[in-house]
């Protein structure tokens, strides 16, 4: 990293460790107050490698006995700078305690990595998953995808582009049963992100994310983009989950209008804002993982 890069970059690595330290005095209370314990015979199988970057690594969080269990694949938002799988590991966990081996996917951030890095990194995550989850107990053939906000967005561009007629990305061998993107930012585009509709600090957020994180081609890899021009035969379904006073609810709105021409898809809305699910001790966000889970349940059913 050149001089002038490293500078440019204090804000944003000042802005993460804020961040995340906020992130983890919130999850270190909560467990304290819910008195959260590990559960008995599960298996942890930390920062795995699934490239050559310091950032490709992958967490799986194995249930107590599996075989032959169903696949989620999850992956965190934080506007395409910030937190982590560690930050989102108790959301996570929420699947693996529900008997699905969980693979809890890091990616490169911007601004050190710019479109389409993450969504790169997201496809090569899920080619290790291909290849080393049966090891681990799962089953390739009933996966699911689950990501909020950034992690909506990167989640839900490589599932259409999968079945889109000309791939991007190589087709990973294994059978994606459902996708649930969450508070979902679909639209980072200009011309596609709808900012009359957005409050002024949304608009703001959106913006930044654009700038910071934009590289060749990435009006490519917008999902509300995609949705709206291209055809997606067999697409599996999809549950959209969005929070009520989120300024980006219509963005989940739209692609789900989108998705709901070609595919199954279902949009819920639950009381909350922008990653209302993360706070897990909430009536909200326990409502959303009912939910959440009844529908990966119903698409992993043999």
């Amino acid at each position: 990293m050149a001089v002038s890069d490293h500078i440019m970059d204090m804000p944003f690595r000042a802005e993460r460790r804020v961040a995340e330290w906020g992130v983890q005095f919130l999850l270190e209370a909560a467990k304290v107050a819910a008195g959260v314990e590990c559960a008995v015979g599960t298996q942890d199988v930390l920062d795995v490698a699934y490239g050559k970057f310091s950032e490709q690594r992958l967490d799986v969080h194995v249930p107590a006995n599996a075989q032959d269990a169903p696949i989620v694949v999850h992956v965190h938002g934080g506007g395409f700078r910030m937190l982590s799988k560690e930050t989102h590991r108790h959301v996570a966990l929420k699947f693996r305690d529900a008997g699905f081996l969980t693979v809890n996917v890091e990616y490169r951030k911007a601004p050190g990595a710019r479109f389409p890095s993450a969504h790169q990194d997201f496809a090569a995550a899920l080619q290790w998953v291909a290849r080393h989850a049966a090891d681990l107990g799962g089953d390739v053939t009933r996966v699911i995808l689950v990501g909020e906000s950034a992690g909506a967005h990167i989640l839900t561009s490589w599932m259409l582009d999968q079945h889109a007629s000309h791939p991007r990305f190589q087709r990973a061998a294994l059978t994606v049963r459902g996708f649930v993107p969450i508070c979902g930012l679909f639209a980072i585009s200009p011309q596609f992100r709808g900012s009359e509709r957005l409050t002024v600090p949304a608009r703001l957020e959106v913006e930044r994310v654009h700038l910071t994180a934009r590289g060749e081609n990435d009006l490519r890899y917008d999902p509300a983009v995609m949705a709206q021009m291209l055809a997606f035969p067999d697409l599996p379904p999809s549950l959209i989950v969005a929070g009520d006073s989120d300024p980006l609810w219509f963005q989940s709105q739209d692609l789900r209008t989108s998705l709901a021409r070609q595919s199954d898809s279902t949009l819920q809305t639950f009381d909350g804002g922008h990653g209302f699910h993360f706070f897990t001790w909430t009536d909200s966000s326990r409502a959303a993982f009912a939910s959440i889970l009844a529908f990966a349940h119903e698409c992993t059913r043999n």
